[in-house]
Order: C-alpha cells, then structure tokens, then sequence
C-alpha cells in the first residue's frame, strides 16, 4: 500500500473510532436537542427565577465521556450591561426593574472590562448589593466581591462546600462529582473589541454571513474575573461569547466535531506530563483547544475536512498550537489582541511545552498512543483493528455508546417530570424549540396564540422520539404503550386536552400503524374544547387518506 493510501486507511479507521466512541452525527445530534429542550422547559418552569440557566461544557456540545463536564452559566435576568453609545432598548429595559451596568476601559487587555453601574433596579439581592463599590464619584460592581457572595449563596442553597475557578463556582457533592456554575450578566450589544471578528476574511467562508449576524445580534456576557496580569482585577469582568460559542460547535461537520473531541482526549492524555513538567496541568485548557478548532475550521477549506484527512486535519491543529506556544500567544477567537497565553506560556515554561507539543508532533501516529489517563490508547485500537476483526474495537451501539444514551433520555425525561407543573407553552416565537413531527399544530396558531401541552404526555412523547431516532424498536415501543396509558389520566389526558390524542397519532405513524392514527386524529376533533381552530387533525386525517 502506497504512503498515502495507508494514510487514508488509518485515517478511517480513526474517525470511525472516535465515530463510535465520541458519539455518531445522530446521537449527538440528539444530546443537544437534549440539552436545548432542557433549557427552554426549565425557562418556562422558572418564569418568575431571576436567573435563566444556559448549559456549557463538553455535555452541552454533544460529548458524553466520562471526563466530559456539565456546567451551566447562570444569567442574571434583572440585570443588563450596555456597551459605551449603545442604546438599549425599552422592551429590553423593563421598566424600573432592571439593573443598568455599562462597560468602561479597565486598563488591562483587550476583553476586560469595568462595570459602571447607572441604574440600580427594584429587584436586587444582597449579593449584588454588597457589590457596589464607590471609587470617586463613579459606583461600580466588583467582580471578586459578587463571586464571593454568589458562592456564599450556592453553598447555603445546596448545602454543600464550593470552589472558585477563575468565574464559576465549583459545587462539590456528596459523590465528589463537580458542577460548574457561572453567574453572568447579559449584554445585549456586540462589543467593538469584537468587531474585527465579524468581517476578518474566511478561507472556509465558516461562519456564513447569516450566523455571524445572529451571533452578533445575541450580544454577549459578561462573568466575574478579572485579567490577572493587570495591576487591578479586583473589579474587572471578562466579556464572554459563550452562547456564540456553542452554536459554532454546533456548526461543525461530523469530522470537525470529531477532530475537536481528539484533541480534548489528546489534552487528558497528557494532562499529568504537563503537570508534573510545568507544575500545573491547566496550562493548557479545553477552551485553548476549542480556539484552536475554531481557527483551523476558518482557515481551511471546507473539502480538507473529510474522513480520510481526519489525522491530517488534527496534525494541522497541534501544529496551530505548537506555533502559538511559539510566538506566546493564542488569539482569543472573538478578540484576536486578547493573548490568552499572557501571564501563563511564557520564559521556561514556554520552552518546556514547545519542546514538548514539538517532540509529540514528530512522533506522528505515535502521539495518539501517549498517555494512561484512557486505556486502551486510541493509538493502541488502531492498531488493533489493523490486525484483527474490527468488532473488537468498535461494538454494537447496543453494547456500548447507545445504552448510555438511552439512560440519557430516561434520565432527562424523569427529570422533567419531576420539574415541571404546569403546562408547556409553544407560541410561534419559540418554535425552533418544538419537535418538528408538531409543525402542524403550531403553524395553525395565530401571532399570539399559545399551544398547550400537559407536561406528563410530552415527556414521554419526547421518550418516544428518542428511541426512535436511536433505533432502538423495544423501548420506543415501551414508551407507546406508556403513551396510551397517560392517554387516560385524569388531569393531563384526552379529558382536557385534545393534543394528546394528537401526540398518540403522531407516534402510530411513526410506527406505520395508520388505522390507529386515524382513529386519534378523529377522536382528537370529537373534543369540545374551545381552543380546536388550532387543532390540525383534519389536515393530518386527510393527508393520511390520500397518501
């Protein structure tokens, strides 16, 4: 066999690795539709929270690992920060209610700010209000003092002891499992720190134009640490692009996606040489990592990205690194001035990881057999599978990956039922949160009209859906037969809601039972409920009969 075409095969049989154990298109695909109903029904659980909860971290990208990490920024509602000569808007203002903060030069680098505070709403906690800090005749917020107050009061809602870790608060429990929990503050302008990113030129074309825009029109956060190089962090705040960030994740090609969950591996792998070279193994973080993919995507065009340059494609993102720890600095990706290695890859430590990063770029193929913290080494299966079946590497779904995540779906959905009282409300507004299989009954609502759906069928209606999109025929079944059941509850059944039998219909036609889902469509329109000018199932049962 040729170099190249040995190349191409090892390639493969790389990404059908990290295929099979990072997680295929589909299954992540359904972690994250996962994670985002998650958010949104927990949104609409929480209406009168002061804080609305976005989930980061590997699990909120769709990497389901054992060291795979589930965090969550917390976003301080009755809060907004405005950038200098930016208007903010009254729907934005709420009335007195809210709390106005705007962002004022904090002499340090790029992507720091302080926090001026202009108005001070009617809703405010003690957290917030021990923050206020008066230099001369200007009050701002002190990013050390609310995080210290913000983890105070974590500790003594979960009972439990905390860490601090640069924004977020760390929550230790009983099992010695952590959560990352970070507070922020919305901002609902693009800061002009930013601005180069939006129109830098794009070999790729990634991201399009219309994802750059919303991006753009999301704004931003702003979390409480300060830049430790400058000579006063005490009252700094980092302007983050963590919502942004995740939908560019989510933007990835399945080879992208694959050759970004390698060099979190890869970064495991050496975690405990660089702490035992550098004294410290966060040296290097997952979120370097994640620039690192985020430049090598921009800079390339989209046709190196295929399965069979998988090994290239990360060779390019180790060299990308190598040549940042080079220079001493990493480009923040949205704030390219913003060196992330300031203060960190510098003097002998800096020769010490270029040596090191050089040394593993050399050994070629040999790099992805470093490493104990994971074994077999994702070096030591493609050998494997060179030499013999390759079922011994890569197991049925139903023996290793799939089983997990179905526990997923079993796990999500029991925590939304013990979550959520009340019913769940789609509106056209929110529609990128519906299933598509309800596209009908939303697309009859009028502007301001609301479909209402009894929290105990969706869950399981969402049950049915994941299973069936995992392929796995038995426990979507089971999760039918559990629909029919719900179907007679007294409060959240047919009796007062007619979009249940709706939700049975959908699921016979899945299956391919159309008697029964015509028997539900009909039974759907029987209901005397006030509210069927929204029910399509006419449309449905007649679609179904000249099918």
């Amino acid at each position: 066999m040729s170099d190249q075409g040995e190349l191409y095969a090892k390639s493969w049989i790389l990404f059908h690795i990290l295929d099979r154990f990072m997680g295929s298109r589909e299954i992540v695909a359904v972690r994250r539709r996962l994670i985002v109903l998650g958010e949104q029904l927990r949104s609409r659980k929480g209406r009168t929270d002061p804080t609305e909860t976005f989930y980061t971290g590997s699990r909120a990208e769709g990497m389901h690992l054992k060291w795979s990490d589930a965090d969550a920024m917390c976003i301080n509602k009755n809060v907004i920060v405005t950038c200098p000569d930016n208007y903010i808007f009254s729907d934005q203002l709420d009335s007195a209610n809210k709390t106005i903060l705007i962002m004022r030069d904090a002499s340090s680098r790029p992507g720091y700010v302080n926090l001026e505070l202009l108005h001070l709403g009617q809703r405010y906690g003690q957290h917030f209000q021990h923050s206020i800090i008066q230099v001369g005749d200007v009050y701002f917020i002190s990013s050390e003092i609310y995080k210290l107050a913000f983890a105070e009061v974590l500790s003594e809602a979960h009972q439990t002891n905390v860490d601090i870790n640069g924004p977020a608060v760390t929550l230790r429990d009983e099992n010695s499992s952590d959560l990352d929990q970070a507070i922020s503050f919305p901002c609902y302008n693009w800061p002009s720190e930013a601005n180069e990113w939006m129109s830098r030129p794009r070999l790729s074309g990634w991201p399009n134009k219309a994802l750059r825009d919303q991006i753009v029109q999301g704004g931003c956060h702003l979390v409480p640490v300060g830049d430790k190089t400058s000579g006063n962090p005490f009252l700094q705040w980092r302007i983050s692009f963590t919502t942004a960030e995740r939908k560019l994740i989510y933007t990835l090609t399945q080879v992208q996606f694959l050759v970004y969950a390698l060099l979190k591996y890869f970064l495991k792998q050496i975690s405990g040489m660089l702490k035992q070279m550098l004294g410290e193994a966060d040296i290097l973080s997952s979120y370097i990592l994640k620039t690192v993919i985020f430049h090598a995507v921009e800079i390339t065009a989209a046709s190196f990205w295929q399965e069979k340059h998988t090994f290239l494609c990360f060779m390019l993102c180790l060299k990308i690194l190598i040549n940042w720890v080079k220079a001493g600095h990493c480009p923040n990706y949205f704030i390219k001035n913003n060196n992330m290695f300031l203060g960190k890859v510098q003097g002998e430590n800096q020769r010490k990881l270029l040596r090191f990063l050089t040394d593993l770029h050399d050994m070629k193929w040999g790099c992805l057999s470093v490493g104990t913290f994971l074994q077999p080494t994702i070096g030591d299966l493609i050998y494997i599978v060179r030499q013999g079946p390759r079922e011994c590497v890569l197991p049925p779904p139903a023996q290793s990956e799939n089983e997990r995540d179905f526990d997923i779906c079993h796990n999500v959905n029991t925590s939304l039922l013990e979550e959520i009282k009340r019913n769940i409300e789609f509106t056209q507004e929110n529609s990128q949160f519906y299933p598509s299989q309800l596209h009908p009954e939303i697309t009859k609502l009028s502007n301001r009209a609301k479909l209402l759906i009894p929290p105990l069928p969706y869950a399981v209606f969402l049950s049915f859906l994941c299973y069936h999109e995992l392929g796995d025929t038995r426990r979507r079944d089971t999760a039918l037969i559990h629909l029919r059941a719900v179907k007679y509850d007294e409060e959240q059944g047919v009796g007062e809601h007619w979009i249940v039998h709706n939700l049975l219909g959908i699921c016979y036609e899945m299956v391919g039972d159309v008697r029964r889902a015509l028997r539900e469509y009909k039974d759907s329109l029987i209901s005397r409920r006030c509210d069927q000018h929204k029910n399509p199932a006419r449309e449905r049962i007649d679609r179904l009969q000249h099918s």
